[in-house]
């Protein structure tokens, strides 16, 4: 057990399991980091590779960080194709395939296959039904994944057309060798690890490439809740990401990059970006504005908006409340105090929206995603306002979807014209009463007015 501990507080995952795995373990066809210095990465890890006649093992002399061990392997490699893995990964049959075909078909394209789960803590194949896309928030340059946006779903055909994504992960897409190094590889001034995969997603979207993701290749990945490397060197990849984020937003985010904050941003150098800025001219890339407007619409920009406030209930003095997680936050009504979660955006997706998600509803059975009535009296869906279907969530935006569209009418409700539902403050069995997205009656309940 003290082994399986220690083992666990190294890696961030069950390592005394992944032991007993081995090397080659297969999974099935499913279709419709840095250096550090452990003994396991020494002759084990040249035993195992000297069985594989393609690979090659290249090792630094140094920690070098991510960024920089990254294009040191690419000075080593040969092939016209380049398929960058994370070491915790595991392939499904078939995956190589899509990649390969698309960057042939699409040279100016980054390509990624849709991301599974493996278990941190027993290794067990985690399959997702659902495909998410990657994004980023202004106020933190985060990775995270997002709904397919219904700007980029309504252009598929096909469940096996490729998927636009504003962002990838970073560490697992296949790219063309020539077009890595005509777009300007990975920005060498950057340090250690964080903020690379946006700053290279960007500068694809702007200098005339994309970003895709296929649904035909999948792999499976050990996502873990931190960095191991933050046992011991926290401080640093803490600074290094900071950097590493004005860097992309000083040369890609034009005036945008102000909404970039996070303490300390004041005392960190970017360094010399002269030459990330001179690359950017000779590409002759687009602005920010573009990539807002033609590749991440859904974007939560502060300020840009149809309406913005708070959402106030004024025959009972609540606001709409969004939590503070988005993971397990429900959306409510409650008292109004100056809280940022009661500050809401409606946007011109018309999605209500703030810096963490937007809220969204479980559509009737009976709704017509189809219609352009908006007939708001509720006549015609009987289903209980009382069920725990009609709670509202606060769910990671989907870009103008269905489920999270509203109208804000000249009756002053917060109506969705899919399922024929508003917003209401109800009571309900139990006394207790919640946001809820019920059916339209014109009663102070449903009346809500924007407080700037």
């Amino acid at each position: 057990m003290a082994k399986l501990n220690r083992l666990y507080k190294e890696h961030n995952f069950n390592a005394y399991v992944s032991d007993m795995i081995s090397v080659n373990r297969s999974i099935p066809d499913i279709r419709s980091q840095s250096f550090i210095s452990l003994d396991e990465l020494k002759s084990p890890l040249r035993e195992a590779v000297s069985t594989i006649n393609v690979l090659r093992l290249v090792r630094t002399k140094r920690h070098e960080g991510l960024i920089r061990a990254r294009l040191i392997g690419v000075q080593h490699s040969v092939a016209p194709v380049m398929i960058f893995l994370d070491a915790h990964v595991e392939c499904f049959e078939g995956w190589l395939e899509p990649l390969i075909h698309r960057v042939l078909e699409k040279p100016d394209s980054v390509i990624c296959p849709v991301l599974h789960t493996i278990s941190s803590k027993n290794f067990k194949i985690i399959v997702h039904d659902t495909i998410y896309v990657g994004s980023f928030r202004l106020s933190d340059l985060v990775f995270d994944w997002i709904p397919i946006q219904q700007f980029d779903q309504l252009r598929r055909t096909s469940d096996i057309d490729v998927i636009r994504s504003p962002a990838f992960a970073g560490g697992i897409f296949a790219i063309q060798r020539k077009y890595f190094h005509n777009i300007g590889g990975y920005d060498a001034g950057m340090n250690l690890w964080g903020g690379e995969n946006i700053e290279m997603s960007l500068r694809i979207w702007l200098c005339g490439g994309s970003v895709d993701i296929h649904p035909c290749s999948h792999i499976a990945h050990l996502f873990r809740q931190t960095n191991p490397l933050e046992n011991d060197m926290k401080k640093e990849l803490d600074s290094a990401a900071m950097r590493n984020n004005l860097r992309l937003a000083a040369v890609w985010m034009g005036h945008y990059k102000e909404y970039y904050n996070e303490p300390g941003l004041e005392k960190i150098d970017v360094g010399n970006i002269s030459e990330r800025l001179e690359l950017k001219k000779r590409l002759n890339c687009r602005t920010f504005d573009w990539y807002i407007q033609n590749v991440y619409p859904g974007l939560y920009i502060p300020g840009q908006a149809e309406r913005m406030g708070h959402i106030r209930n004024v025959e009972f003095d609540v606001c709409i409340d969004s939590g503070l997680n988005l993971l397990t936050s429900r959306v409510n009504a409650l008292p109004c105090s100056n809280k940022s979660t009661q500050f809401w955006h409606l946007s011109k997706l018309n999605a209500l929206q703030n810096d963490l998600g937007c809220i969204g509803h479980k559509l009737p059975l009976r709704a017509n995603i189809d219609t352009d009535d908006e007939n708001h009296d509720g006549d015609d869906d009987d289903d209980d306002d009382n069920s725990d279907n009609s709670r509202c969530s606060l769910e990671r935006c989907d870009g103008g979807g269905v489920r999270q569209s509203w109208i804000y009418t000249k009756e002053q409700f917060l109506y969705n014209k899919f399922s024929n539902r508003c917003l209401g403050y109800m009571e309900n069995k139990d006394g207790e009463w919640n946001l809820k997205a019920s059916k339209c009656k014109q009663d102070t309940r449903f009346y809500w007015t924007w407080n700037t």
